[in-house]
């Protein structure tokens, strides 16, 4: 398997379980509004529309995980996330097929791999499901039903507030889509380049191809460098300077999962010094 071919096949697998899990995002979303309209229309109002400040509409609030969960069990949200323990072996695979034509002895069994992928599969369950979804979609949304069942305030105003939250508006997206899309792309990408540093440490491959197509997204630090060779020297050098869109925590031993930052889609792919042209070769000679 050739670079370009590597790069294809992760480009691929990581846009297919983008899309897939966007579609899902949007249904979850709409399902989420659904169920807290149900909940919701129990509440008692007076006359003008305003919610009463009374104990029956709090005690509404007790059956709120009850209808937050039947959105996210019965749209299939979850069910659709645990796809990603496919893409993450995919990604495996593909990297193990191209490692395995320039490595001695290359096995994509190997312990450290599995750990990797067990890491990244725990790291989606966390951030996309359990305390991911509790702090980021959850307890926003309790706040907000709280605030204005007990000040009592007009129920068209929660209503609104709530769609807003869930569903999004002209100019916002809903909270789960604004969440879930840069953890999907970040987590996905993050895995396929902590693999091949893995292996390039294993293997002790000091050059990499600074694979990826460029569009009106890529930060100016990635069209410099696409398409390009570097030694392992030159890329740690990179965690020193500043960029836009530059990821927190970026060092040079976290550069080459981190690269180019948030959102980034373009890969370190490691390769044999045999391949690397003679200018980039003569360029760390110097």
């Amino acid at each position: 398997m050739t670079t370009d071919q590597l790069s294809g096949k992760i480009e691929s697998l990581i846009s297919g379980f983008e899309d897939a899990f966007g579609k899902q995002v949007n249904s979850t979303q709409k399902a989420l509004f659904e169920q807290m309209q149900v909940l919701l229309n129990k509440l008692e109002l007076s006359a003008d529309g305003l919610i009463l400040q009374n104990q029956g509409n709090r005690k509404i609030l007790a059956q709120f995980d009850e209808y937050f969960n039947k959105a996210f069990n019965q749209s299939g949200y979850y069910a659709t996330l645990d796809k990603s323990a496919g893409t993450v072996s995919g990604i495996t695979t593909a990297n193990g097929q191209y490692f395995a034509d320039i490595v001695d002895g290359f096995t994509v069994d190997a312990q450290y791999i599995k750990n990797l992928q067990r890491e990244t599969i725990s790291q989606f369950e966390s951030l996309l499901a359990n305390e991911g979804l509790e702090a980021m979609m959850k307890k926003p949304l309790i706040d907000i039903l709280n605030q204005n069942i007990n000040t009592g305030a007009s129920y068209s105003d929660l209503l609104k507030q709530v769609r807003e939250f869930a569903i999004g508006n002209d100019e916002l997206a809903g909270q789960l889509q604004r969440y879930s899309g840069q953890l999907t792309t970040d987590t996905l990408f993050n895995f396929n380049r902590a693999m091949q540093e893995a292996v390039s440490q294993n293997s002790g491959l000091d050059w990499y191809l600074y694979s990826g197509s460029n569009d009106a997204d890529s930060r100016e630090f990635c069209k410099q460098r696409a398409g390009k060779y570097f030694h392992r020297t030159e890329i740690e050098k990179w965690a020193n300077l500043d960029w836009a869109g530059k990821r927190r925590g970026t060092t040079k031993s976290s550069i080459y999962v981190y690269l180019g930052g948030y959102r980034c889609r373009h890969k370190l792919i490691a390769v044999s010094e045999a391949v690397v042209p003679k200018t980039a070769l003569n360029r760390i000679k110097k």
